[in-house]
């Protein structure tokens, strides 16, 4: 639980500090980076902006046993 929350604070603070819809690539990137250094199989992210959904993507795997991938609709 600790881990999630503090991926949950870092990938936060990354989305708020490089607006996504500027720079998507770069952010991707750098959820990529913290996802291998914190052994993560897979998330999702939603980004809301004024009450709408401004961005999602999803990264990684939804079951690492069957390599299924996770999908957001991107």
């Amino acid at each position: 639980m600790r881990r999630l929350v503090l991926l949950v604070f870092v990938i936060s603070t990354i989305i708020s500090a490089s607006p996504v819809h500027a720079q998507p690539g770069k952010v991707e990137a750098a959820i990529d980076e913290i996802m291998q250094q914190h052994q993560v199989v897979g998330l999702a992210v939603a980004v809301v902006k004024n009450g709408k959904i401004s961005y999602t993507h999803s990264f990684g795997l939804k079951n690492a046993e069957t390599n299924m991938p996770i999908f957001s609709g991107n």
